[in-house]
């Protein structure tokens, strides 16, 4: 299973990047990624590839399961759009945490 994951998850950071979105990090069995971070509105295009990237990254897990001959695996996407919160969690650690804001 480890080893599945630990493909799959660098299967989809090479999506990220081919489509220009940043891999934010993994929480639990979440790979969460997004664009538009660093500006104050993301643009329609940047929305765009984050659809896309969603597509991609589903295609990505078909292709996996197919090559490997693994049961069925379920992929749950989402996307926010809108105000987040962002910060860090505790002072001995640098990973910050992302929320959407509603």
């Amino acid at each position: 299973v480890m080893e599945v994951l630990s493909v799959l998850w660098e299967q989809f950071e090479d999506v990220c990047v081919s489509h220009n979105v940043q891999r934010i990090g993994t929480i639990g069995e979440q790979f969460v990624c997004g664009v538009g971070l660093s500006s104050s509105a993301a643009t329609h295009e940047e929305a765009e590839a984050l659809i896309e990237t969603a597509l991609a990254l589903r295609k990505t897990l078909s292709e996996l399961r197919e090559a490997r001959s693994l049961p069925p695996l379920s992929l749950r996407l989402g996307v926010h759009s809108g105000p987040f919160v962002a910060g860090i969690v505790d002072d001995t650690s640098s990973a910050g945490r992302f929320w959407p804001f509603h």
